[in-house]
């Protein structure tokens, strides 16, 4: 029986149940709603009942339920541009980090589900470089605040075989692929090298050189999608 979720959130108990309780609810694929933005309206009118902190701290839980890609326009600009959905919505502000350990331009950026995020090649200038950054952000909003407190924040890791910039990666099978780009002397490439991550904080990972692609690309996009990399753009 599919729920009824418009009369549902009406009830005075709908506003009383806890986070355990929401999230399946919210997870369903048997909700009766004509849109997410349904959705995400009833999880504003929730947080906004008088709660235990802790159910608060966990708000960052039940909004991975929401199908953000389904929300129309309409409703990101006002979430945006309504200051008591942003406190709602903590999600929604930009927060400063530390600067990287290098200044540079058209550099690729990637995230692993663990929080990790990886800055890699760019240049500035005449130089282009190897080189590879991590941090590992926090996963939940009980731990944003304390996001830039560990020293360093940015660690360098195993530079790649290749410097480039306006190069492209992605993540597939928990390895990092980078591709294209071009080189110090700005000659378009085509080759590919694909990292394995580091398990602990003193190892540094490594690369492997692939084969190449086709043809040379820069400022190009690459996708992965079941079990393989695909390269738009010239």
């Amino acid at each position: 029986m599919q729920v009824k979720f418009q009369d549902y959130i009406r009830r005075d108990s709908f506003t009383k149940l806890s986070v355990d309780a929401l999230i399946p609810v919210v997870r369903s694929e048997d909700l009766n709603v004509q849109t997410e933005d349904q959705v995400v309206l009833a999880i504003s009118q929730w947080t906004s009942s008088p709660r235990p902190a802790d159910q608060t701290e966990r708000l960052s839980e039940l909004l991975r339920e929401v199908r953000w890609n389904a929300v129309s326009n309409e409703l990101w600009k006002r979430t945006l541009g309504d200051r008591m959905l942003a406190e709602i919505f903590p999600h929604f502000r930009w927060k400063q980090l530390p600067i990287s350990q290098t200044a540079r331009r058209a550099a690729a950026m990637v995230s692993l589900d663990d929080g990790r995020v990886f800055i890699l090649g760019g240049g500035r200038r005449n130089i282009v470089y190897p080189l590879v950054e991590c941090a590992t952000l926090p996963t939940d909003d009980r731990r944003a605040n304390e996001a830039g407190t560990s020293v360093p924040f940015w660690r360098c890791l195993a530079p790649m075989h290749e410097a480039r910039m306006g190069l492209s990666a992605c993540v597939l099978n928990g390895r990092i692929f980078v591709a294209g780009g071009v080189n110090c002397e700005h000659r378009p490439l085509q080759s590919v090298e694909y990292f394995v991550p580091p398990d602990g904080d003193s190892a540094i990972g490594h690369w492997t050189v692939m084969q190449c692609m086709n043809q040379t690309r820069d400022t190009f996009s690459l996708l992965a999608l079941e079990q393989r990399l695909y390269a738009f753009g010239r």
